[in-house]
């Protein structure tokens, strides 16, 4: 006997199969350069596990970050827990068990590509949102393209912090904050939303901010005004529940909670590290220079034009649907104006807006095509558009085959190639980078056109990223054009001058300093 048919369901996956392209892609990449090296955070991660193994209360017990990203740890880490809890060893013993499985069985690295999985899915919301909204399956292509292909997105991605899974539910609460709008007389749709907000919320709290756009779908909905308002309340109700069952230990462990949370609050006023930046203003304009230059590419000249089609887009929803242009933008206009007020710029905090920009970027390119474009013209933009997301796309498996095949010894062979490629240019090198040059193998001293004079005149200087950072040649926050790096590509240098990972080599123009 043969299965029914079943069209609907045919079509649905049908509408389906394109998002497969974006999701699997960031994923893949993500997988294929899992192995980058070090991160500052995940310690922080692997202290709360260790805690519970050692206690064997499932909580944190530390609430700089609420506990969503905890929890994953402890999924991904689950296996080692049970055998750790079930050996009847001492705490202490269980502790140190734990910690040699983790480093031998390489939970970190299963753990970053759950972090990885959860990420990938908010190209698919995206998609989604994109066609909730009453637009075409190219469109929302486009959009889950614009954000799956951001080597932004793609780098903070594989990291076990929450700002990537953050990120993610911030795109599944627009998806589920437009299917809301989209049924005023459904509750299913608001309350879903808000519990998505809620987990947010839980990842990262200033993912509470997420609860604008739920309410944005209630109260700009057609209903009454009472309606309105009681469908409101009912989604804040959910939010709540949700941040507390995602975060129990904000009502058990009050105290902690407390004192942990006042701590970030006040080491984001007080400054961090390579990170300080003037508050207000100045930190409004290095948040949207990011945005515009290098959120979605890593070559400013294809991010700029996708962050102005970002712009039209908004600008089209703003003027066609007042309840989306509210959803799409008040969270990441009032997200972006709270964070100014604060001392520290690190651009992870911005990667929740990606979902809101790229669903802009879909329809802006629509709209762009539509009332400025015929023809040929307008079959040379789609053409375009698509060569720059697939430069985009190439980037990112670049970036993972720079990571898997990283070492040392590579990137010093990598310079000195560069090196004898350019005979007539003259570069000044750091101590460092001349000794390293000079142990390479086969060759007895550095390329001539390397220096240590420094009253030669030279087109640039080579050093070590960590030698950058003790000189202060290397700031953050700001892009920087002309440079040139040897190593992995598992980081972007211009936002993350202090990274932990591998020490890789920089040839900064003059211009550049």
């Amino acid at each position: 006997m043969s299965p029914p048919d079943h069209p609907v369901l045919r079509r649905r996956a049908a509408l389906l199969l394109p998002a497969a392209l974006p999701v699997l892609l960031l994923f893949e990449t993500g997988r294929r350069g899992i192995d980058f090296g070090t991160h500052w955070d995940e310690w922080f991660q692997a202290y709360a596990c260790l805690r519970t193994v050692a206690s064997g209360v499932l909580l944190p017990d530390v609430y700089n970050y609420p506990s969503v990203t905890y929890g994953l740890c402890l999924a991904a880490a689950g296996p080692e827990i049970v055998q750790a809890w079930g050996s009847g060893r001492t705490p202490n013993q269980s502790r140190d068990w734990f910690l040699h499985r983790y480093v031998v069985a390489n939970v970190l690295l299963r753990t970053r590509t759950v972090f990885l999985a959860i990420a990938s899915l908010g190209a698919l919301w995206v998609y989604l949102a994109v066609l909730a909204a009453g637009r075409r399956p190219i469109e929302a292509l486009v959009g889950a393209c614009a954000l799956a292909f951001s080597w932004e997105l793609a780098y903070h991605s594989r990291w076990v912090a929450p700002d990537a899974v953050l990120m993610q539910f911030g795109a599944l609460t627009l998806l589920l904050s437009v299917k809301a709008a989209a049924a005023p007389r459904s509750r299913l749709w608001t309350r879903s939303a808000a519990v998505a907000a809620g987990l947010a919320a839980g990842t990262k709290y200033q993912g509470v901010l997420l609860l604008l756009p739920v309410l944005a779908a209630t109260l700009l909905g057609p209903e009454n005004g009472s309606r309105r308002l009681r469908r409101s309340l009912d989604g804040v109700l959910f939010f709540v529940l949700s941040y507390l069952l995602s975060t129990p230990g904000t009502i058990l462990q009050p105290l902690r909670f407390l004192e942990d949370l006042g701590y970030e609050l006040r080491h984001y006023d007080r400054g961090h590290r390579h990170h300080d930046v003037t508050a207000g203003p100045a930190h409004l304009g290095l948040q949207v220079q990011y945005l515009a230059v290098a959120f979605f590419s890593r070559f400013p000249v294809l991010a700029v034009p996708l962050f102005l089609l970002a712009l039209v887009g908004a600008a089209a929803f703003i003027r066609e649907r007042r309840s989306i242009g509210a959803i799409v933008l008040g969270f990441p206009v009032v997200y972006l104006l709270l964070v100014s007020l604060l001392r520290v710029m690190i651009v992870r905090n911005l990667i929740v807006l990606g979902p809101f920009l790229a669903f802009c970027v879909a329809r802006g390119a629509a709209t762009a095509g539509r009332l400025v474009l015929r023809g040929f013209l307008r079959a040379a933009a789609v053409g375009t558009l698509g060569a720059a997301l697939a430069v985009n796309a190439g980037w990112l498996v670049s970036a993972a085959a720079s990571i898997r095949g990283r070492s040392a010894d590579r990137s010093v062979q990598e310079l000195g190639a560069w090196l004898d490629a350019r005979p007539g240019l003259q570069y000044l090198v750091s101590e460092r980078v001349w000794a390293a040059l000079s142990a390479r193998p086969g060759n007895a001293s550095p390329p001539r056109n390397v220096t240590r004079d420094t009253s030669v005149k030279v087109e640039g200087d080579v050093f070590f990223a960590s030698e950058g950072r003790q000189s202060g040649r290397l700031s953050s926050n700001r892009p920087v054009f002309g440079r040139k790096l040897f190593g992995p590509w598992e980081v972007n240098l211009d936002y993350y001058p202090d990274w932990a990972g591998d020490d890789r080599i920089v040839v900064q123009g003059r211009r550049g300093r």
